[in-house]
């Protein structure tokens, strides 16, 4: 289930609040299709007569749907956004009013020593103002996932200061997910950068209380559903160190 999805039960699991401020229309076309027929040569046989391209571009995604680089996976309470891409140095992103999050298992124990190190070159922030409102939480970002359900995100801020530090601002997610900047401004847009953090330091100054035990797996976020904007940049390499022990996720 999405986060804003009704469950059997006729709860949501995501506060309803914000929407009450919200209004809008949805409209959907329904196809159902014969036992038998194979939607995507039925709508390769029509795309021609179709002016909107909509039965084209649906026969391109049955023909080709979403995945993401191989060994990641989607998680399970995003959509299954076409933002992240194999490329040469390692993942690329290119993020238009989508919301990604892939997953990479990364099981190592959460030491006092432990190191999450990665580098990245972004080429556009997805938002120019403080990402620490819902309105305009548009990131893009490196994250852990921890054996308690928590995770931290280390992320390029346009303006919030480093180190700065705070809970997800959005409805369900600030349950889980602790946001801290690692790099501020734009002077380094377009170059890579090498970064490293302490990981169980940032928790405690971020997070705080009992920490967790071991750290489950690696993620990528792009955010830029809430401004509408647009995210791209590439990622290299991520591991994390400890020691003379280096887990390479990417």
């Amino acid at each position: 289930m999405y986060p804003g999805e009704w469950q059997a039960d006729g709860t949501i699991t995501t506060d309803r609040i914000p929407y009450r401020a919200m209004s809008g229309t949805l409209w959907a076309v329904v196809a159902r299709w014969t036992p038998g027929i194979d939607p995507q040569h039925a709508l390769e046989s029509i795309a021609d007569r179709d002016r909107s391209g909509l039965c084209a571009a649906e026969a391109a995604r049955l023909a080709a749907p979403p995945a993401p680089p191989t060994g990641w996976d989607t998680h399970p309470l995003a959509g299954r956004e076409e933002t992240f891409f194999p490329s040469g140095a390692g993942i690329t992103v290119n993020a238009s009013w989508a919301s990604g999050i892939i997953r990479h298992p990364a099981e190592m124990t959460l030491t006092p020593s432990l190191r999450l190190r990665w580098s990245w070159r972004v080429g556009t922030l997805p938002s120019r103002l403080p990402e620490d409102t819902t309105l305009t939480h548009d990131y893009l970002s490196v994250a852990l996932e921890f054996d308690d359900g928590q995770d931290l995100t280390w992320y390029w801020s346009c303006c919030l200061p480093e180190g700065f530090s705070y809970r997800c601002p959005l409805p369900h997610w600030r349950r889980r997910e602790t946001h801290i900047v690692t790099r501020t401004g734009t002077a380094d847009l377009g170059r890579w950068i090498d970064e490293e953090r302490p990981v169980l330091a940032d928790h405690r100054a971020a997070i705080g209380g009992p920490a967790p035990s071991r750290v489950v797996r690696a993620w990528l976020i792009a955010q830029t559903v809430p401004q509408a904007g647009h995210a791209a940049g590439e990622f290299g390499r991520i591991e994390l160190v400890d020691g003379d022990q280096t887990l390479r996720v990417l």
